[in-house]
């Protein structure tokens, strides 16, 4: 069953953010078990960001989260943060 992973996050400078994720979003779109990204911003606040992420599963957002640690990509994303990111994962159901 496909998830969504939300991620809150409020950056230290949003535009050099949003050339940072340009530069890494391409390689996150070549992931296993990747579908989609969405990148918003806050009209009012443009330093906060939410990024919608799906994939095939959890297992597969895991698996992308230790390969970005593993080559120092994730440390880099998490010194551009003013806080600790909210991450929340969600799944379908029928209702």
């Amino acid at each position: 069953m496909t998830i969504t992973v939300t991620l809150r996050l409020t950056a230290k400078n949003s535009e050099a953010f949003l050339q940072h994720l340009s530069r890494i979003l391409p390689e996150t779109r070549n992931q296993p078990g990747y579908h989609y990204v969405n990148t918003l911003v806050q009209v009012d606040q443009p330093q906060e960001f939410v990024l919608i992420q799906s994939w095939d599963g959890c297992e597969d957002q895991q698996r992308y989260l230790q390969w970005r640690q593993s080559t120092g990509a994730l440390a880099e994303f998490r010194a551009m943060l003013a806080a600790d990111p909210i991450v929340e994962y969600w799944q379908p159901r029928d209702a």
